[in-house]
């Protein structure tokens, strides 16, 4: 953040020009504000005169000033945290610095920017009064409570107890993404498998999610972890902890000796399988014209699934007693006797297959445009990024040495045969539908991990210290708990609304960020001890009455009331 001066017209006018990072883009965004003219004796600053919206009762304090801080989505995310008990929950898990967390989190939903422009929002909302927080929370207050709270393991693992106690049963989800860094992190960054397709180093964050994809705990991994190492630590750590339900897991944990461990320790679960084993395949290839066959579709929350239920066991590798490698067999296989019984459920999903195919044969089709022309040596470097689509491209130069590119129409056959078709393996006994319901889940996991990178700023760690990037994460972690509630109660709303009230309602077609952008219209005006609400439009009334949130223009506007979301069940 700089000022700066240009002179027109015989006078000189300041400017402050702030820098911030947009969530998607490579380089910051400067904005230019507009402070006011410079008096030629003295040489100080004469401020802006503030206007504030015409439809504002505008109150003067004794000096003159008038403000305008954002309120409406100030009090909107105050309920939704309620809702949710984090206040609470901080209470018990860092009482020193639970407002300060807070306020962060909040500051980060309100404006997702790095850590260093969280000042910015905080003087532009109401947020520290509402929280009664003293002192301004600069970049090195931020800094110094980030290295707090990511040396501070057991408040940590208090705040996740406290969230695991609030699950109420049903399936939870586990999952693993990566993030990028130019740093070492003190040894935790590391090479592996980068999701994001980037040539950096990257450290992994396993995420714990409720049945309604609410995020509940994390851990920190080091960037070469694989997903399929770190299971037994995580479910031996839940079961601890007494976490109940059945867990979902990525099909990037699954494994016949990750399955046997599960069966083995009693643990409900569903996961998806990678079908890399002969007698998956096996399984998959037998099914295939049964899950096609209408006999065997049945309809599930409106959508039709064919599905076909197959026992199979998990068996030793080989004859040796002390054999500790496992794989999968089908009741054709040799020592299926002895195995650890499970259920491959193959499920095919018709709207899923369209939805593949025609993502699948875009993507050729741009990947053969962008391809085309170039050097081969550069060629093979960007079909590399995409191992989804290496086997459907083949790739040679023609007469002038130029990349030619054929699509491999087999290869593509085959992939468009098996779209929406997958397996979940589950414990004897599990019905489909359950273990497809559960698998469902998986879509909201996802959403958070897109919440985070997308909408928090999470695509990049922007410290060389390890305590600070595990702080800034769990301050990212408690404000995406609120936009994954924000997401869900959305979709709650929308489900719940009958067909015709829709034509005259906004709230439904919302995002987060425009219900949060919509809100941030209602300002609080004027200053110490005297101040007023802006007009409440007929939409930012609809989004209250949706979250269930009472009348916000009632009493005084400073004071913090104790709102929160009351949320209407859906018709399903």
């Amino acid at each position: 953040m700089a000022i700066y001066y240009q002179q027109k017209d015989g006078k000189t006018y300041a400017y402050r020009s702030t820098s911030r990072r947009v969530p998607g883009k490579k380089n910051p965004v400067s904005t230019n504000e507009y402070l006011g003219v410079v008096d030629p004796e003295t040489g100080k600053i004469i401020p802006k005169k503030v206007k504030a919206p015409s439809s504002a009762d505008v109150c003067k304090s004794d000096d003159g000033e008038t403000y305008a801080l954002r309120y409406g989505s100030v009090v909107f995310l105050d309920a939704v945290q309620r809702s949710l008990h984090i206040e609470d929950d901080l209470n018990a898990s860092f009482p020193d610095l639970r407002k300060k967390i807070l306020a962060t989190a909040m500051a980060q939903v309100l404006e997702p920017s790095v850590m260093d422009e969280i000042r910015i929002t905080m003087e532009e909302s109401v947020i520290s009064s509402f929280l009664q927080l003293r002192g301004e929370l600069s970049p090195a207050v931020l800094s110094e409570m980030t290295k707090d709270i990511g040396m501070s393991m057991v408040s940590m693992d208090t705040f996740f107890d406290k969230r695991y106690e609030r699950q109420k049963g049903g399936t939870y989800a586990i999952d693993i993404t990566s993030e990028s860094t130019y740093g070492n992190l003190d040894g935790w960054a590391e090479w592996g498998y980068n999701r994001d397709h980037e040539r950096l180093r990257q450290v992994n964050w396993l995420l714990v999610t409720d049945s309604e994809g609410i995020p509940m705990g994390f851990q920190m991994l080091p960037g070469s972890v694989a997903d399929i190492t770190t299971l037994k630590v995580v479910v031996d750590t839940l079961k601890e902890k007494g976490l109940s339900g059945d867990a979902l897991f990525d099909r990037g944990f699954e494994s016949a000796a990750n399955v046997k461990y599960l069966l083995d320790g009693g643990v409900g679960f569903v996961t998806p399988s990678n079908i890399d084993s002969k007698a998956l395949k096996a399984v998959l290839t037998d099914s295939y014209p049964l899950v096609k066959d209408p006999r065997n579709q049945d309809m599930l929350d409106g959508n039709r699934y064919g599905h076909v239920t197959v026992p199979i066991g998990v068996v030793p590798k080989n004859s040796k007693e002390d054999c500790d490698e496992y794989i999968y067999a089908t009741e054709k296989d040799s020592g299926r006797e002895s195995a650890v019984r499970c259920s491959a459920h193959v499920i095919y999903n018709p709207d899923a297959e369209v939805q593949i195919t025609n993502s699948f044969m875009s993507d050729i089709h741009a990947m053969r445009t962008k391809l085309e022309g170039l050097k081969y040596g550069e060629a093979c470097k960007e079909l590399q990024k995409r191992k989804d689509l290496a086997g459907a491209l083949t790739l040679g130069r023609d007469d002038e040495g130029k990349t030619a590119v054929e699509i491999n129409w087999n290869s593509v056959s085959f992939s468009n045969n098996r779209a929406g078709i997958y397996i979940l393996i589950t414990p004897e006994g599990t019905e489909w539908d359950a273990a497809v319901a559960a698998y469902e889940l998986r879509n909201q996991v996802e959403e958070a991990y897109d919440a985070y990178k997308n909408d928090l700023d999470g695509k990049r760690i922007r410290t060389p210290d390890a305590d600070r990037a595990r702080g800034r994460f769990f301050v990212r972690f408690v404000a995406l708990m609120m936009i994954i509630y924000i997401r869900r109660s959305l979709r709650m709303y929308r489900d719940s609304l009958p067909l015709s009230k829709r034509k005259d309602d906004k709230v439904h077609r919302m995002t987060v960020r425009e219900v949060i952008r919509s809100l941030n219209s209602i300002m609080a005006v004027g200053n110490t001890g005297n101040w007023k609400l802006t007009h409440i439009s007929k939409t930012n009334r609809q989004i209250f009455s949706a979250f269930g949130i009472a009348d916000i223009s009632t009493g005084r506007v400073m004071e913090r009331r104790d709102y929160v979301c009351k949320l209407p069940k859906t018709s399903s």
